[in-house]
């Protein structure tokens, strides 16, 4: 091993992972000394990088030659893509499970994200912002995640609103992912986009989403009238229609509901009558 490659490789690294340089460090020397032990068999190797000339320190205990300490010279390793290849993976694990940290803090809000592919079963794989103000990443949601009333019909290159459902480390082969659910789904669309939009207003709403029925409709409470333009915006990116119930308070809101429930069900009995008068005069 070329010690100058090995430092010029060493502050790659920490500036490709994203990580603090202590972090990096640490995981080097404890990859290192993993991969070195098991190759040096009857020998305890430790390795130690200096953390301001990233000069490498190698020594080996042996329990076998009565405890004896010897150096290492960093010049005479061999397997060196191997031990690189060792050390990417820990790294890239690392930074991943820093990645899933930052996002799970995110999960359960809504992000704008670009659909960038449609597989054959119907999951969409879709680029978006995760953590504000970080790097984009791709997400993937399933058949199931979506609305009966949008399946088939999304298109590679279209912008939608998706609920951030849950991220996971995972493995694909031998290479550690990030795997972010979405979906389109949650009743948090709903409230959120409201509120996103409600902003714009300059005055305070208390909005919720009691119900929804994705493609159908969402039902919203509100202790304050919504501007029309507002639900139409909202309507327009879920496809359903926003019926919004509006009241101090629940108790007032659930009232103002059944009212509407009762006048909606009084009218179509009427409709109904008058159309069976007219059948019978017909």
């Amino acid at each position: 091993m070329n010690p100058e490659t090995f430092q010029e490789s060493l502050a790659e690294m920490i500036h490709l992972h994203h990580l603090p340089r202590i972090q990096v460090l640490d995981i080097v020397e404890k990859t290192m000394s993993e991969v070195l032990s098991s190759r040096y068999r009857g020998e305890n190797v430790r390795v130690h990088i200096d953390e301001d000339s990233l000069l490498l320190d190698i020594q080996a205990y042996s329990s076998i030659d009565g405890g004896m300490f010897r150096d290492i010279s960093s010049k005479t390793l061999s397997g060196v893509k191997n031990l690189n290849r060792h050390i990417e993976t820990a790294l890239l694990r690392a930074s991943v499970l820093q990645q899933v940290r930052a996002v799970r803090k995110h999960v359960t809000e809504i992000r704008p994200g670009v659909i960038t592919q449609i597989t054959s079963d119907g999951t969409l794989f879709v680029e978006l912002q995760a953590v504000p103000n970080e790097e984009l990443i791709i997400a993937e949601c399933a058949l199931e995640n979506q609305p009966v009333s949008e399946r088939g019909h999304y298109k590679c290159g279209d912008e939608r609103y998706f609920h951030l459902r849950n991220c996971t480390p995972v493995v694909v082969g031998t290479t550690p992912r990030c795997k972010l659910v979405i979906d389109r789904l949650s009743k948090r669309l709903t409230t959120d986009l409201l509120r996103m939009f409600l902003r714009s207003t300059g005055e305070e709403y208390r909005v919720t989403c009691a119900a929804r029925r994705p493609g159908s409709y969402s039902e919203v409470w509100s202790t304050k009238k919504i501007p029309l333009e507002i639900i139409r915006e909202v309507q327009a990116e879920l496809a359903e229609q926003i019926l919004v119930f509006v009241g101090k308070d629940s108790k007032e809101i659930c009232r103002n509901r059944n009212k509407r429930q009762r006048r909606k069900l009084r009218l179509r009995k009427q409709k109904e009558s008058d159309d069976h008068y007219f059948t019978q005069r017909a």
